[in-house]
């Protein structure tokens, strides 16, 4: 009864840890379904290395492999590319740079979770080579009901972790999009002579969503709109500026999230990995004294 409870609840929690890590946003016939995010991200940035101006003059359809916010942005350049002619290589270039940076970070991530899960499958099979052992060799009985607990609850945890850190995830950087959108496209509008009322109306910054560590972005592309409205004037440095301070916020956020997960292994591993060993524990413990 207990093996077969391990091996099916193991199954269980091995298909749900693979959903939580799927991103439902894509099809699932699509190509980056077959993709970690890991090539994912290269295989975008190879394809990024051919889209130039004598590429796009060709007339030719680009399809970008989808990889986060990264795509979206760049499919918001190129239709504003078709439409305008806006000079939107800068922007590109910029991108491609910080999908570069993203990429080492989400290996990093991706080592984070990967350790993090090594660790709690070490401590499940320690777990259960314990109480093998006790009821093999030392011929201890332990009540099943006490066993399922302990192992229900190590599993609970496992699947707490990896659905956390994926809300986290959304949480952190759901946000960031919105933030970098505004701020390339305020550039790309104010290059191509658009009239400042229709800028505010189509980046409708009044709407962007909530987020402590980027709302001084937002102060500051009011800031530009202002100064346009009211002394004609746009300083280029100002939009180049505006743009490396997004990619910046998102290199710190990488970072602080990173150092989340780390907190979050150490929580999920304390309270129910190891609480549940002490519980077995104790429970073996608490027969053996029975027994005498």
């Amino acid at each position: 009864m207990l093996t077969s409870f391990l091996i099916s609840s193991f199954i269980i929690t091995t298909l749900a840890l693979f959903f939580l890590n799927r991103d439902f946003s894509e099809p699932f016939i699509s190509k980056t379904w077959r993709l970690s995010k890991e090539k994912a991200g290269k295989q975008l940035y190879q394809e990024l290395l051919n889209v130039n101006r004598f590429y796009l003059a060709k007339g030719q359809t680009v399809e970008l492999t989808r990889y986060k916010f990264f795509t979206e942005l760049l499919d918001e350049l190129l239709k504003s590319y078709r439409s305008t002619g806006a000079n939107i290589f800068e922007h590109i270039a910029e991108t491609r740079k910080n999908l570069l940076l993203d990429i080492k970070q989400e290996k990093k991530l991706k080592t984070a979770a990967s350790s993090s899960f090594a660790e709690m499958a070490m401590i499940f099979g320690m777990s259960v080579l314990f109480v093998s052992f006790a009821i093999a060799y030392a011929e201890i009985k332990i009540p099943t009901i006490f066993l399922i607990i302990a192992f229900s609850w190590q599993l609970l945890g496992s699947t707490c972790f990896f659905w956390v850190m994926r809300r986290l995830r959304v949480k952190r950087f759901g946000p960031f999009f919105s933030y970098l959108k505004s701020a390339s496209f305020l550039d790309i509008y104010i290059k191509t002579n658009r009239p400042v009322n229709l800028i505010a109306k189509q980046l409708n910054l009044a709407q962007l969503p909530k987020d402590k560590s980027l709302e001084h972005i937002k102060d500051r592309m009011d800031l530009i709109l202002s100064q346009i409205k009211n002394q004609g004037v746009y300083d280029q440095q100002q939009g180049r500026e505006l743009g490396l301070e997004c990619w910046f916020c998102y290199e710190q956020k990488l970072d602080s999230f990173l150092q989340e997960i780390k907190k979050l292994k150490l929580a999920t591993i304390t309270l129910f990995f190891l609480a549940s060993y002490l519980f077995l524990f104790f429970s073996l413990v608490s027969t053996l004294q029975a027994g005498h």
